[in-house]
């Protein structure tokens, strides 16, 4: 596959639209209390303890693997890190100067959807 230049702006375009979705912290606060909130009321329409279902849910957090400190992105699959080597050398092919953070964020991007 040649990345032509139409790719190469169609995959921008992708990343710029995700990155404008994502929630800012604030957003992400409130989207979290209402959703906690709802589930609470639900719990309680169905008679359950729904203040010991949150802490038992709190002390499973804590006791996670996946706590915010220590979460990572997923490391690429040998596919995915094949793709990557192969979009980034026809990235390298079709614009020679391109800036290397660049093209391995959008290679990397691009493998892990095709890969």
């Amino acid at each position: 596959m040649r990345l032509t230049q139409d790719i190469i702006r169609k995959i921008i375009k992708e990343e710029i639209s995700k990155s404008l979705t994502e929630l800012d912290k604030g957003k992400m606060r409130t989207n979290a209390i209402a959703t906690i909130s709802n589930l609470m009321m639900k719990l309680d329409a169905e008679k359950m303890d729904a203040r010991r279902i949150v802490q038992d849910a709190i002390k499973q957090y804590e006791t996670s693997d996946e706590t915010a400190d220590e979460m990572t992105e997923r490391k690429l699959t040998p596919a995915e890190e094949k793709e990557r080597e192969r979009i980034a050398a026809a990235m390298e092919e079709e614009d020679p100067d391109i800036d290397m953070g660049t093209k391995m964020a959008m290679a990397t991007a691009q493998a892990k959807k095709s890969a």
